[in-house]
């Protein structure tokens, strides 16, 4: 056993702890591993049930023998115990080794007793506590290096909150060297400190509400802090641009930022020369495009795809433009390939000479009802591996109104034929079209709908705030869900208002702004959900009970995927084998080895005969918990079949047999006394049966004579308490008051007296 130098704090032991009655129980019932050693010869005395635990020695195999005979020390080191103090408790670090070559680390104590003779050593194991210390500094030094080596900001934040428990600010709780770098700060003025220290004004922006949004929902979130506003305000680096990514990490918050001032900033050079471009481009009144070639597998071209298109273009062919960029001619104009045009493109390519061509294009326009002609002389030059085309429209004005006019026409049989509710709106709001999906849902006909303002469909008490929306989604039109994690509600004509899914998408263009709002009733859907919700819990509560049900009655199940061989436990058998969920892993060879070695390959034989006669089977056996303790057990199981009749699943319970085992021993035990009982009885009986009768006796309660009788069957008082349903305690009073009116010295002698000699 290997001793470390004694603890601080050591405390005086009271003199009547001392006494030997108190160290016999201690030796009995304590938790704790507990020995009495003579110091002269350092042999032990006694030891406790849970040292004999611990060690995986018997009681027998260490009474009488010392630590180094029976090989617990774990290298030469003497023992303490020799050197404890007389009056002192000392403290120690102890290590030893087990009967089957393990080692387990000792938080140790000893008192020396009886005169300074003998010593007491109470020892608790802290081998896995101390392991866990050690795998939790380890994975904190990999995490610090994994944090330090990158080359990003990294930082942790803890919300704090108020007294309402709400979330008012954050406080640093780890940043690595970059983060610092970004920030301009030392770590000391950031570690422990509030942010709103920090950064004045960071619990009144947008980047402080972001932060708690991400906390609340537990959705991680990408944003830009720049330097200067009351985000970072990091001294000397105004203009700073980090890219910020949060995530959440239990209660706290991940921050990590990357500087990506310099990108920013030739972005906004690419973004303004491009801006310049198609400001210069996009003013031309000639249409202008610039195509890409498409090659098949060798190399030839076989398509041209649009990269840029100009207004001028796009009004030519009646396209918009997102139906343009990124589509390959042959899309828009199927008999492009092939043709002397497309020929044209492939010189051009060849050469790498521009070329000039008048073309005439007859196509259908946009609503497919009107053909049109159209003539513009273009211009082919190469762009590097692209094409520049530039040319001039000759076409009819009288042609493009027809499209527009067909294009109208077919939206509004687009938006007829919706299955929801589609309401289109100007730049003021006013409603332009509806569909016969929103009469029948708003209850409103088509005419009271036109030129009103859309607030109209919205509760009164968010109108307000719904055109401020309005104005803040028409400065940035695009398609997207409305109130995006918010909950939405719709106004009847009657009044009466709904919860609502809206989607908006702009149409038309600059000049003529319009907003499609496709509104969707979702009053069944949260009727639906609200019912699975309802489901959900009571599924939650009926796994609450089957636990429960399981740890009273000391039973688990299980079940194994035989495709997979994974075996799913229960809380109660998980409880059974002395586990945590953590502890196991749910393979099939993990679940049989927590059988006793000896057990295994008879529950192997047992299962397997089951699963090929696919019927179901009872197996008994022994189990070994983590703690060293051997527990009987009881599986019952069936098998699973398919429609095919191919074993798919075995399931089944376990029940803990242990106590019943014990109990059976002690009733065996408890026969054997009451035959040795009855027996004397009979003598008893025999011995008085020509004496002349006793004297009266004083009268005894219903209860009393009941008792006596239950007395006669041999029953003991722990069973005659389960039989009345009460204490042990009080059969044991009754018997006592039963012996003193009977005027009786034993049992027997007052069953005698009270019912009489047996016949």
């Amino acid at each position: 056993m290997q001793h470390g130098t004694p603890k601080a704090g050591v405390t005086e032991i009271p003199s009547e702890l001392t006494a030997e009655r108190l160290l016999e129980g201690l030796l009995e019932h304590s938790l704790d591993a507990i020995t009495l050693t003579d110091r002269a010869s350092e042999r032990f005395l006694g030891v406790s049930d849970s040292f004999c635990s611990l060690t995986g020695y018997t009681r027998g195999e260490l009474i009488g023998r010392t630590a180094n005979e029976v090989g617990l020390v774990a290298d030469d080191t003497q023992p303490a115990a020799v050197t404890a103090p007389a009056d002192r408790v000392g403290m120690y670090d102890a290590t030893i080794r087990r009967k089957d070559g393990t080692t387990r680390l000792l938080e140790t104590s000893i008192q020396m007793l009886a005169g300074n003779e003998v010593a007491l050593t109470i020892s608790r194991d802290v081998t896995d506590r101390e392991y866990a210390k050690r795998e939790l500094a380890a994975h904190e030094a990999r995490f610090r290096a994994a944090a330090e080596s990158t080359i990003d900001g990294f930082a942790i934040i803890s919300p704090v909150h108020d007294d309402r428990d709400e979330i008012v600010d954050f406080r640093y709780e780890y940043v690595n060297d970059a983060y610092t770098r970004l920030v301009r700060f030392e770590r000391d003025q950031l570690l422990g400190r509030r942010l709103g220290e920090v950064f004045p004004g960071f619990t009144d922006s947008d980047r402080f509400a972001s932060y708690r949004e991400v906390v609340l929902t537990g959705v991680p979130r990408r944003t830009e802090d720049v330097a200067g506003t009351d985000s970072i305000n990091a001294p000397g680096r105004a203009g700073l641009v980090l890219d910020v990514n949060l995530a959440s990490m239990g209660q706290d918050l991940v921050v990590t930022a990357r500087d990506v001032t310099e990108r920013r900033h030739l972005e906004a050079q690419l973004r303004a020369s491009l801006e310049r471009f198609e400001a210069a481009v996009g003013a031309m009144l000639e249409p202008f495009v610039i195509l890409s070639p498409i090659h098949d597998s060798r190399g030839e071209i076989v398509d041209l795809r649009y990269e840029y298109a100009n207004r001028a273009y796009c009004t030519l062919i009646e396209r918009d433009p997102r139906q343009v960029l990124g589509r390959a001619v042959a899309e828009l104009f199927p008999s492009f390939p092939g043709s002397e045009r497309f020929e044209l493109y492939r010189q051009v390519a060849v050469s790498g000479e521009p070329a000039t061509s008048e073309q005439v294009v007859r196509q259908d326009a946009w609503a497919g009802t009107v053909v049109a002609e159209r003539v513009f002389d273009t211009v082919i030059a190469p762009m590097g591996e692209n094409f520049v085309v530039s040319g001039r429209d000759v076409t009819d004005r009288w042609n493009a109104q027809q499209a527009h006019r067909a294009a109208e026409a077919g939206l509004r049989d687009v938006i007829e034929s919706a299955p929801d509710a589609m309401v289109i709106v100007n730049a003021d709001g006013e409603i332009q079209l509806v569909n016969h999906q929103t009469e029948t849902l708003f209850g409103y006909t088509r005419e009271e709908l036109i030129g009103q303002y859309h607030e109209l469909l919205i509760p009164e008490q968010i109108r307000d705030r719904h055109r401020a929306h309005r104005a803040t989604y028409a400065a940035n039109p695009r398609v997207r869900p409305m109130g995006e994690g918010l909950e939405l509600f719709a106004r009847r004509k009657d009044g009466s208002e709904f919860p609502v899914e809206i989607s908006l998408s702009p149409l038309g263009d600059q000049d003529e702004p319009l907003v499609c709002s496709a509104i969707r009733d979702i009053t069944v859907r949260r009727q639906i959900e609200h019912q699975r919700k309802l489901a959900e819990d009571e599924l939650r509560q009926s796994r609450a009970r089957l636990a429960e049900a399981e740890r009273i009655a000391k039973i688990g199940s299980w079940e194994r995927d035989l495709a997979t061989d994974r075996v799913a436990f229960s809380d109660g058998l998980l409880m059974i084998y002395g586990l945590s969920a953590d502890e196991y892993d749910g393979t099939f060879e993990t679940a049989r080895g927590l059988a006793y070695p000896a057990d295994r390959e008879h529950i192997r034989e047992t299962i397997d005969r089951a699963i090929a006669e696919r019927s179901s089977y009872t197996v008994e056996y022994r189990s070994i918990r983590p703690d060293g303790r051997v527990r009987n057990l009881r599986s019952h199981g069936d098998v699973v079949v398919d429609d095919n009749g191919t074993p798919v699943r075995v399931v089944g319970i376990v029940e803990d047999l242990t106590d019943a085992k014990r109990t059976q021993e002690a009733l065996q035990s408890t026969s054997a006394e009451l035959g040795r009982r009855a027996n004397e009885l009979q003598q008893l009986a025999l011995r008085t049966a020509n004496e002349p009768p006793d004297m009266p006796h004083a009268p005894l309660t219903p209860r009393q004579l009941e008792i006596m009788q239950l007395i006669a069957q041999g029953l003991t008082n722990a069973a005659i308490a389960e039989r009345l349903f009460l204490t042990e305690g009080t059969i044991k009073w009754h018997v006592r008051q039963i012996l003193t009116k009977t005027n009786s010295t034993n049992r027997a002698e007052a069953i005698a007296r009270v019912l009489g000699t047996p016949s």
